[in-house]
């Protein structure tokens, strides 16, 4: 099942059975009106979705995806004041999605998405905000309907609002990781939380110095997979996919959005056989008989399949 937010609506989509919705909330416009601050200039990138943070997980109870939205009416970096508004929506297949206020989170969060563990969804707090000047972990489990804060490696949760660097938290071989962003050193520093020790490790530090186009002077980047063979990190910016290498410390570009991939095309396409890739600027020049490929990347983490469905489509398998 994956969930694309916009600043106005959510689009929900399982690509495996063409199921579709589209979710239409208030957005910025509605709640723009109670504070007069603009979005900062730091969180108008990639990742961010104007003043809302969205995270999909799944209800064991009703057996539903379920879509957690953090709506903010203000913010204010020097008051460290705030308003904001936190609700579950439900989105079964059959019937209209119902909508669900829970109290709000202990700690205000950033404008990161949240990262799904084990039925849990984890935001990054964000010191900026509020009465704590460091940085915590809030979780929500969907099925107590309860936040909940845990602490961050001693690195993560020291902030100061002179310093450049960031944190988020992702999902990395199952576990949660926080991740520390320092554009100074160009490098992700990633904690990964021991499962039932409660205890940080550290698990990778990504040097991002040799790969210009990964910086994180221009980018927020984005660890999505580890591969178990050969230890290779995929690692998002929004724009660009590529595979980072722990051992020579550089990064294999996959996919830029700078450049538009040609089809590798076969015959009975009845499509000339052409690989190459050409820059944005000479799209124009194209062969209209070359078919662009645009990959998707999706997760299927949020999977749930009745036993007995299951058993039955595997027996048509």
């Amino acid at each position: 099942m994956n969930l694309v937010s916009t600043a106005t609506n959510d689009y929900l989509y399982n690509p495996g059975t063409g199921f579709h919705r589209v979710y239409r909330n208030p957005g910025p416009q509605m709640y723009l009106a109670f504070g007069s601050q603009r979005i900062n200039e730091a969180e108008k990138h990639a990742f961010a979705v104007g003043r809302k943070n969205v995270g999909l997980t799944f209800d064991p109870l009703s057996c539903e995806h379920v879509i957690m939205e953090i709506f903010y009416h203000q913010k204010n970096f020097h008051s460290r004041g705030y308003r904001s508004v936190c609700e579950l929506r439900w989105c079964n297949s059959t019937e209209l999605a119902h909508e669900y206020l829970v109290p709000l989170p202990p700690l205000p969060v950033n404008d990161m998405p949240p990262a799904y563990v084990g039925g849990v969804l984890y935001w990054m707090s964000d010191p900026r905000l509020g009465r704590s000047y460091e940085r915590a972990i809030v979780s929500f489990d969907i099925s107590t309907r309860l936040f909940d804060t845990i602490h961050c490696p001693s690195c993560i949760t020291v902030w100061s609002k002179t310093s450049p660097c960031s944190a988020f938290v992702v999902e990395l071989q199952g576990a949660l990781c926080a991740v520390l962003a320092d554009p100074v050193t160009n490098s992700l520093d990633v904690w990964r939380l021991e499962r039932g020790r409660c205890i940080w490790g550290r698990a990778w530090m990504i040097h991002l110095e040799a790969s210009p186009d990964y910086s994180l002077v221009t980018n927020v980047v984005v660890p999505l997979a580890v591969d178990p063979k050969d230890g290779g990190i995929l690692l998002n910016t929004g724009r660009k996919l590529g595979v980072y290498d722990p051992l020579k410390q550089t990064i294999q570009s996959l996919y830029s959005q700078d450049q538009l991939p040609l089809a590798i095309s076969a015959r009975h396409l009845g499509v000339p056989q052409r690989s190459k890739f050409t820059s944005s600027e000479d799209n124009s020049a194209l062969d209209s008989e070359i078919l662009p490929l645009v990959p998707m990347l999706y997760e299927e983490s949020l999977a749930c399949y009745p036993r007995m469905g299951l058993a039955r489509w595997l027996s048509f398998c």
